[in-house]
């Protein structure tokens, strides 16, 4: 998949207490959209190993149906923790370049 926006963590504050979170619209092959999140530390780790417009292999994730539609871009969304395995491509991969870098849907 690759990353179609920016990547940064985020500290949230409620009731509860407080945390970070990253998330983060991913892109496949075929032009399906979703979003991704992770919280914690699997957060603060991700956002050191991936960039806007990378490529990247995810496995270990764990998908759900999105859970606010006022934010979702798809149906699913997948939640990354930290048993998440998370690989970047080079650009030059031929399953890279089959992924475009911008996806445009007016509405």
């Amino acid at each position: 998949v690759r990353v179609t926006t920016p990547i940064e963590v985020r500290t949230w504050h409620n009731a509860k207490g407080e945390g970070k979170v990253l998330g983060f619209d991913v892109l496949d092959a075929e032009g399906n959209e979703m979003k991704a999140v992770c919280f914690g530390d699997c957060a603060l780790n991700l956002a050191e190993k991936m960039q806007q417009y990378g490529v990247y292999e995810i496995s270990k994730a764990t998908l759900a149906a999105s859970r606010n539609p006022r934010y979702a871009i798809g149906p699913y969304e997948m939640k990354l923790d930290q048993n998440s395995l998370v690989q970047p491509l080079p650009d030059n991969a031929p399953s890279a370049m089959k992924i475009p870098k911008v996806q445009y849907n007016f509405r």
